[in-house]
């Protein structure tokens, strides 16, 4: 997806997102077949691929999945009539939603999975690939980071390991989607919306915008509660742990 130099889209605006992938060993496109073969089963390397998953969600505010489904799968032969990948590539046509209280001005994110061995268990697994975008609706001001760059630069740039197995993802707040949630509701706790301020992370580094609250097991998994800053104003943001 390229919006027009130097502006962004448009509330309303029809997108083309085109996922295409190189054989990381030569370096060369794969086949088109890559594209258009039916997902294969998790544990088995060639023929189809087990993972194409697509997500479109924003603004960094407080980011919510833009087609109203948190992860879009790419691949041919679903019922979803926006998915029309061929053997040129994956691809999704997607309608930026016309309001501006469900889609307001703002910075917002394209992530792509892309897996074929995949994980059978936690023990046997290949590390998915990723692509990732950032793109502006209705503004070319950038909004600013939910944790700045406070987790890129203690983690580095790496994935992190413990997602690893289950799907890979970035130590960035753009990329490990935060979900708001409002404060006062995260379990064992009482919490009240208050003044941003400096506090500490997990780390024992400080930042004026983020820090992890707890870890801790939701439906048998777990879950990693975060408060970040807006306006002046704290926010709670969980990371879910999903397939």
């Amino acid at each position: 997806m390229t919006p027009p130099a130097g502006t962004s889209y448009a509330r309303s605006e029809e997108v083309d997102i085109t996922v295409t992938l190189v054989d990381r060993a030569t370096g060369l496109p794969v086949p088109g077949t890559a594209y258009t073969t039916a997902r294969d089963a998790a544990g088995v390397a060639g023929g189809g691929l087990r993972v194409a998953s697509l997500y479109v969600y924003g603004p960094r505010s407080k980011p919510v999945p833009m087609t109203g489904t948190q992860a879009i799968s790419l691949f041919t032969g679903g019922t979803d009539a926006n998915v029309t990948t061929d053997a040129t590539g994956f691809k999704y046509h997607l309608t930026i939603p016309s309001s501006s209280t469900t889609t307001p001005n703002g910075t917002y994110m394209v992530r792509v999975r892309i897996g074929d061995y995949s994980r059978v268990s936690d023990t046997n697994y290949k590390i998915e690939s990723l692509a990732f975008q950032r793109f502006q609706i209705g503004t070319t001001t950038v909004q600013q980071k939910i944790d700045g760059d406070a987790c890129v630069d203690c983690h580095g740039t790496g994935t992190a390991p413990f997602h690893d197995a289950r799907h890979a993802v970035v130590f960035d707040s753009d990329e490990c989607v935060f979900l708001p949630r409002p404060l006062g509701r995260a379990r064992g706790s009482a919490r009240q919306q208050g003044a941003c301020g400096p506090r500490p992370v997990h780390s024992g580094r400080s930042t004026p915008r983020t820090r992890l609250e707890h870890c801790h097991l939701f439906d048998g998994r777990p879950r990693y509660e975060f408060v970040g800053c807006f306006d002046g104003r704290e926010d709670m943001y969980y990371l879910p742990y999903d397939d």
